[in-house]
C-alpha cells in the first residue's frame, strides 16, 4: 500500500453524498489515479471512492462535544466594568 499524498489508511473523511467513513486502503489504478476504499460507518463492507468525491473530516480535537455551563455563562454576562 503505497500513501497518497492526500489520504492514507486510517484517516477520517466524508463523502460526496455526505457519509462518513475511515480509508481503509489507497489504491493505484493503471492510469495513476488513486481510488480509496472507504468503510461507511452506517454500511457494511467497503466502497471505493476517487480523492475528487471526498474530503477530510473536520476533527473536534477531543473526540467528543463540550458544553459550557450556564451558571458561568451568566454571571460572565451579569460582570459589569465601571470606570
Amino acid at each position: 500500500m503505497a500513501p497518497s499524498p492526500f489520504f492514507q489508511a486510517g484517516d477520517r473523511v466524508i463523502t460526496y453524498n455526505a457519509q462518513p467513513g475511515t480509508v481503509v486502503d489507497v489504491i493505484t489504478d493503471d492510469d495513476d489515479t488513486k481510488i480509496l476504499l472507504i468503510k461507511i460507518d452506517n454500511m457494511p463492507g467497503e466502497y471505493a471512492y476517487e480523492c475528487t468525491e471526498v474530503t477530510h473530516a473536520q476533527s473536534t480535537g477531543k473526540g467528543k462535544a463540550t458544553k459550557s455551563d450556564p451558571l458561568l455563562d451568566f454571571t460572565i454576562k451579569m460582570r459589569r466594568h465601571y470606570a
